[in-house]
């Protein structure tokens, strides 16, 4: 069995990047001083088009003259949202910043962290990560602990893979189940809710996404290999130490979506 030839790109495609980003930087500020402006509004989607004509506008016109509006396709994962709220507080935090920080040198300093350890990076996904690391696509990753505790358990034959718990700052988080006042059908919307709150299907949900849920008579039946495992129930000297990652302001919220989205296109 002979391995697939590597791919080659046609040579009719092949170009100068480096030449390219420039005549596309330069198309960008002419475009704009012939329309007289300075500043300009781009709507990203969360995909690597966007992200990358982002990218492409902050290096033409800096980053503090772009502002990035996050408005998802009905087709895009809702977790493309988000993680620029994970990935910019979780990166700041490694450099000993506030997770919260909206300090304008404290944000470069983050943007340059992620930036350096970018080429590295295989996987940018708050859930498609549970699936490469349970194929062994992943040899080194950050992910939330029930997550981690399940690609254990995909990877306990090969046994290729250690689960670490940080023992300095990190996130914690909760979810929460609400019902807005608006809800076409808040019975329908009590009674959903209710159900989850069953204790039989509590205990089925948490050994499903291996979370605590905290209805103690669900924990009573829980099995003691996922109650008494640290990453399902992580002590509180680790937690301790933990923060939840707010949006202090819109102006820090479209900062790490700026910084997040130079991460994803670089």
């Amino acid at each position: 069995m002979t391995a697939p030839a590597a791919f080659e790109l046609p040579t009719e495609l092949a170009i100068d990047t480096d030449v390219a980003r420039r005549i596309i930087e330069e198309f960008i500020r002419g475009q704009l001083r012939q329309a007289g402006f300075e500043r300009a509004v781009l709507g990203l989607s969360g995909g690597i088009d966007s992200a990358l004509v982002a990218f492409l506008v902050a290096e033409a016109i800096g980053a503090d003259k772009l502002l990035c509006v996050l408005m998802p396709y009905r087709t895009s994962s809702p977790a493309s949202q988000h993680d620029a709220e994970e990935v910019v507080p979780l990166a700041a935090m490694a450099l000993g910043f506030d997770a919260n920080t909206g300090d304008p040198g404290e944000l470069d300093e983050t943007k340059k962290f992620l930036l350096s350890v970018r080429k590295g990076v295989t996987t940018i996904s708050s859930f498609g990560y549970i699936n490469d690391a349970s194929a062994g696509k992943i040899i080194l990753g950050q992910g939330w602990n029930g997550d981690v505790r399940r690609i254990l358990s995909a990877r306990k034959k090969q046994g290729d893979i250690t689960a670490v718990l940080p023992q300095d700052t990190s996130e914690k988080w909760a979810d929460n189940w609400c019902i807005p006042a608006t809800a076409p059908d808040p019975v329908a919307a009590h009674a959903w809710i209710n159900h989850l709150c069953d204790p039989t299907v509590a205990v089925k949900e948490m050994e499903y996404h291996n979370y605590p849920i905290p209805i103690q008579a669900a924990l009573d039946q829980t099995p003691a290999d996922l109650k008494n495992d640290p990453l399902f129930n992580v002590p509180a000297s680790y937690t301790d130490h933990y923060k939840f990652i707010l949006n202090p302001s819109q102006e820090i919220v479209n900062a790490r979506t700026q910084i997040y989205t130079a991460f994803q296109s670089a």
